[in-house]
């Protein structure tokens, strides 16, 4: 008869979840794919009604810096589970690359027009509402979380809806 130590049984609990099985097909890079369509959209809703929120009203800053964090939090978890490999430990071939290749452009691409859009908007609106400097220094640091919330949720979604997901019995 075995008896079993309290790291014994704590161990089981842990190996019950599932969490070490997963961790060690990321590790090898077998981890799941999926085509998240859905979730990226509402992440980069949620962010940018939190957006809308906390510039357009001093009263409403907290629910939309909440909502911005929902947004954030949300999207760091997207490059896991989403369609684009990751940059190393996974066989990655000539389509992978394209993938990610187009998924970024079109991320630059967003980011890089949201962000002239942004820096033009956070200026008249510190000239025009006569934001104060800790006003306008919690604007301009929002708006470097919403675009890092677009770095992390526009690749998902960009590959997401420029390709179709394979079937069990077209991958074999």
């Amino acid at each position: 008869m075995t008896r079993k130590t309290f790291a014994d049984y704590a161990d089981d609990s842990v190996r019950w979840t599932g969490i070490p099985q997963l961790l060690e097909a990321m590790g090898e890079g077998r981890q799941p794919r999926y085509h998240l369509r859905i979730l990226p959209i509402i992440t980069l809703g949620l962010a940018s009604v939190g957006m809308v929120l906390l510039l357009a009203d001093r009263q409403l800053y907290w629910l939309g810096y909440t909502l911005l964090m929902v947004g954030f939090s949300l999207g760091t978890i997207l490059p896991l589970f989403g369609p684009i490999k990751p940059w190393s430990g996974a066989r990655v071939d000539e389509w992978d690359r394209q993938v990610r290749h187009n998924a970024y452009f079109a991320t630059f691409s967003a980011i890089s027009a949201i962000s002239i859009f942004g820096l033009v908007l956070l200026c008249w609106l510190t000239l025009s509402q006569a934001w104060s400097a800790p006003d306008s220094l919690r604007a301009l640091t929002s708006s470097a979380v919403y675009l890092m919330t677009m770095w992390s949720s526009v690749p998902t979604l960009h590959a997401s809806w420029a390709t179709r997901p394979i079937d069990e019995e077209e991958d074999a």
